[in-house]
């Protein structure tokens, strides 16, 4: 992938509603035209980024509605996704600044003008994406990407990826790092 300089790996292509985040992930598929948990998921240790594809149906190819890179990313670097999005939480991926993300959004929209409102607010604003989020509400015990105010302070939500992402959330995002 020569996306943002190159060297991604693909960790997982797949819907909210079949995401498994304990998983280890295959090694006979590549994930990028298909649904899947690629072994990098849990292997492949975060270096220097995170980006995520997301759409509203299946990401084949290169049909994401919206690409956005992390490069570098905030903390988290040295573990694997997997162990970023299931334990010891939260992890931001930008920085209070937003300096660290490019955002690429196809079918002529602008940021603002999204469906998926949290993750709207997460590229547009100045809120902060999160990996394990501990600081969900409505009696949630937490979600694998959410969103904080910032690094330093938790913002309380009702919604995140996969656990619910309703209009807040693409239905469907592919993961990269390196």
């Amino acid at each position: 992938m020569e996306t943002a300089g190159g060297g991604w790996t693909l960790a997982f292509n797949a819907a909210a509603s079949g995401f498994d985040a304990t998983a280890d992930g295959v090694t006979d598929q590549s994930c990028y035209e298909a649904s899947c948990v690629n072994a990098a998921y849990a292997a492949v240790p975060i270096v220097d980024g995170v980006m995520f594809d997301a759409l509203d149906g299946d990401i084949v190819a290169e049909n994401q509605l919206v690409r956005a890179v992390f490069s570098p990313v905030a903390s988290g670097s040295g573990a694997s996704l997997r162990d970023r999005m299931t334990s010891g939480g939260p992890w931001p991926l930008d920085s209070d600044t937003g300096d660290n993300v490019q955002v690429e959004i196809g079918a002529g929209l602008a940021c603002n003008e999204l469906d998926w409102f949290d993750f709207r607010v997460g590229l547009c604003a100045s809120n902060v994406f999160v990996l394990d989020d501990t600081s969900a509400g409505c009696g949630r015990p937490g979600f694998r990407i959410g969103l904080d105010n910032d690094a330093a302070t938790p913002q309380t939500n009702c919604s995140g990826w996969p656990e619910n992402t309703s209009v807040h959330y693409p239905a469907n995002l592919r993961i990269w790092v390196r």
